[in-house]
């Protein structure tokens, strides 16, 4: 961009080089900084990237890490064009667009090992979380969201009109009581049912061959009516009118347990709102794109946002890691 002066006694105008990233972006305070780019700088810290950083891959187009890692965070944390972001960041469009995905999937691939099922103490802390909303002996809650894409250039598009008709891919989530993702599988078409997206995670493949592994004996996970009933899975009774007390009290113990996977789907929008709608037409739909995603993070501040039970850095491992499954 450009900066545009017109001296007020005369007709001369002056442009002056004007680089909003190296100008603007030094000056931000800490909160300005974490609302643009929904991560702290301590978070952010480029060097943890530098040895995931190659002259042959990820910079061919010399764009200066910073510079790079930067953009790809603001194109997650905000719903900007890419020409928009593109002139933020003095870079063409197509340099944005390869350096995301190059970007995204570097969180994928050497952030997925961080992925973490609550086992001993942070298990603990789960089951008591489950046990004050009102359901105890529960290890996480599981549902499924709709992430919002353009109609796809595929084989079969209308299998991705889901029944709120519009296109979409399925994000089914697990969560612990304290809103925090422990394992994520994206990419399903639209049109299916949340039971069908679950058969093929690998928390359903688990829970056929070695069931303990996930929930101890006595523990379970809590789902809504679309899953089915399993020994290690909770759903509430199907109301046929003809429901007792009991039953109903068990139903509205259970939806108020599982309503945290419902805040973390609404937390995990609101602070990348590039998931409220990608704006992407092909589609990857193979099995081994649509593998879980990590969301745990390698920066150093790892503290907790006191406004947000989620780290904001877990949250943009998943949104980036969604993003990598889907070409521009």
């Amino acid at each position: 961009g450009r900066l545009l002066i017109i001296h007020k006694n005369t007709s001369l105008i002056w442009t002056f080089p004007y680089n909003r990233y190296q100008d603007d972006v030094p000056l931000y305070s800490p909160s300005e900084f974490r609302g643009h780019f929904r991560l702290s700088k301590g978070q952010v810290e480029v060097c943890k990237w530098k040895p995931h950083y190659h002259p042959n891959g990820f910079n061919q187009t010399k764009l200066p890490l910073a510079k790079s890692v930067l953009a790809c965070l603001w194109t997650l944390s905000n719903q900007e064009s890419y020409r928009g972001v593109a002139d933020r960041f003095n870079v063409t469009k197509s340099t944005l667009a390869k350096h995301l995905h190059e970007f995204c999937s570097l969180v994928n691939v050497h952030m997925a090992h961080h992925i973490s099922w609550p086992v001993g103490q942070t298990l603990h802390k789960s089951v008591l979380g489950f046990e004050a909303a009102g359901f105890p002996n529960t290890v996480c809650a599981v549902d499924g969201c709709h992430i919002r894409i353009q109609k796809p250039h595929c084989d079969n598009p209308l299998a991705y009109y889901n029944r709120k008709q519009f296109y979409s891919v399925i994000l089914t989530g697990f969560c612990d009581s304290q809103r925090r993702f422990t394992h994520v599988c994206v990419g399903h078409p639209g049109s299916w049912h949340d039971a069908r997206a679950f058969r093929l995670t690998e928390v359903a493949r688990l829970l056929e061959e070695d069931p303990l592994s996930l929930a101890p004996q006595g523990m379970y996970m809590i789902g809504d009516s679309a899953y089915p009933l399993l020994l290690q899975l909770m759903r509430p009774f199907r109301d046929n009118g003809h429901l007792t007390a009991r039953q109903r009290n068990f139903n509205r113990k259970l939806n108020s347990a599982r309503v945290v996977i419902e805040h973390a789907f609404g937390i995990l929008k609101t602070k990348f709102r590039r998931l409220q709608c990608l704006y992407m037409r092909n589609v990857k739909t193979s099995a081994q794109q649509c593998q879980h995603v990590a969301f745990c993070t390698t920066f150093s501040d790892k503290k907790t946002n006191r406004h947000s039970p989620y780290r904001a850095s877990d949250i943009f491992i998943i949104s980036s890691s969604i993003i990598s499954i889907i070409i521009i």
